[in-house]
């Protein structure tokens, strides 16, 4: 279903408005047509089970724990869980307020924004406090969606409903994003550390619940990356989709870096339990460091703002890479994976010639499989980018240049390049309008 050239999404600009930016590679030319089918109902599905299922065997663990009086770890995954559902109330409460203060004539589509019901209001807050805020925007973008491939209105209509589509798909994916490195890796490196620690000693029925939400965790984390990246290639009205089959291979390459990271960190743990919060304080400030040495602006004018929400990024560089500035990655990919081997291998073969575990069965197979992952990894992103890369176009050798390495600061007009001169002005008046509102 073709409707024409993407919209770029605007909303929260002077905001947020950067973090839609970040994307990897630059494409050439990108003209994909609005689309919203079956596969991008499923996708939205899978994440809403993914999320569920993730959060709700995290939950069953923290009652067994309860029942088994190990007050330790019931509190630790119960601060996790915690954790994450009001670092997410905040930002998305954040995001709702402005999203209301921006509640105005959308001139570009002609359509009036009237003011939120209170009912609305209340389900938000009863979403949020049950730490159901993602699942709420997934069903308010399939909702979008779906008016998007049913409306028999006018072109301008489908157009507003496929925009609200995007603000909703892009927020999710965000607070997504935000959840699994701040719940699930946390209850990950937990469960395999307590494993590791326990060994045998675990009752069939406890090691069962383990074994799920171990794999729930690495799955939700790795499926937020590629649910991330596709929500905001969608998004741009300059880059091309990504692909079911780059979707799968991208996913396969964030299990392969993911997974080693984590396993070095729980085993480690499981013998050095102070020095693991030092490593992981020190390699959290660095990367809170490195955001700002690339000049972010997902709060501009707030430096308290752009502070706090660096310092939550920060958290996901302990696990992971994203890249949060437009431009080329290779560089700022191979500083981030060359320290990330580096810690992992330190890790784990400190674990390996110290552990008191010298005859457990898992003692070699994780000390190659740390190391001989993450080099896994690589080699499928770098297929991936040969071959599967939304561009096509993907230049191996470019200029060490400061904006290679830590990004562009270009910022690019909100304006679409095939828009009508009076779609122009409507939409210089909207973002001049959106300026005041967000100012007040």
């Amino acid at each position: 279903m073709a409707v024409g050239a993407k919209l770029p999404v605007t909303r929260r600009d002077e905001h947020y408005g950067h973090y839609d930016r970040a994307l990897d590679e630059p494409d050439n030319e990108a003209i994909d047509a609005y689309r919203y089918g079956w596969c991008d109902v499923l996708a939205t599905i899978v994440s809403i089970v993914g999320y569920l299922f993730d959060i709700c065997t995290d939950m069953v663990l923290a009652k067994m724990y309860y029942d088994h009086k190990e007050w330790w770890y019931f509190g630790l995954t119960t601060a996790f869980i915690v954790l994450s559902s009001v670092v997410m109330l905040v930002f998305s409460l954040r995001w709702y307020i402005l999203d209301d203060k921006q509640n105005i004539r959308d001139g570009s589509y002609g359509a009036i924004r009237t003011t939120i019901p209170v009912w609305k209001w209340i389900l938000r807050g009863v979403c949020l406090f049950l730490h159901l805020g993602p699942v709420l925007r997934y069903f308010v973008s399939m909702q979008y969606g779906c008016k998007f491939r049913h409306s028999k209105g006018a072109e301008r209509e489908r157009k507003r409903f496929y925009k609200f589509m995007l603000f909703e798909d892009v927020d999710s994916a965000v607070l997504r994003l935000l959840e699994c490195f701040l719940e699930s890796a946390p209850q990950l490196i937990l469960q395999l550390y307590i494993m590791a620690t326990h060994g045998t000693e675990t009752d069939a029925i406890l090691l069962s619940v383990q074994v799920a939400a171990v794999v729930s965790s690495l799955i939700s984390l790795s499926w937020s990356q590629v649910s991330y990246h596709k929500a905001l290639r969608y998004s741009r009205d300059d880059k091309h989709n990504m692909k079911y089959p780059g979707m799968a291979v991208m996913f396969l390459w964030q299990i392969c870096m993911i997974a080693p990271r984590v396993l070095a960190i729980a085993l480690f743990a499981s013998q050095f339990k102070v020095f693991t919060f030092v490593f992981v304080g020190v390699h959290w400030i660095l990367m809170t460091y490195w955001l700002h040495v690339q000049k972010t602006h997902f709060c501009s004018g707030k430096a308290c703002e752009e502070l706090l929400f660096n310092l939550v990024l920060a958290m996901i560089y302990i696990f992971c890479y994203i890249n949060l500035k437009e431009g080329h990655t290779r560089y700022r990919y191979l500083i981030y994976y060359s320290l990330l081997y580096f810690e992992n291998g330190a890790l784990i073969v400190t674990w390996y010639l110290t552990t008191n575990a010298m005859d457990a069965w898992y003692r070699l197979p994780s000390l190659v499989g740390v190391l001989g992952s993450s080099v896994v990894g690589i080699c499928v992103m770098l297929v991936y980018y040969k071959c599967l890369h939304p561009a096509k176009t993907i230049k191996w050798c470019i200029p060490i240049t400061r904006e290679n390495c830590l990004g562009s600061d270009i910022d690019y007009s909100i304006t679409n390049s095939d828009t009508s001169a009076q779609e122009t002005e409507q939409n210089f008046e909207l973002q001049r309008l959106q300026n005041s509102a967000s100012q007040a």
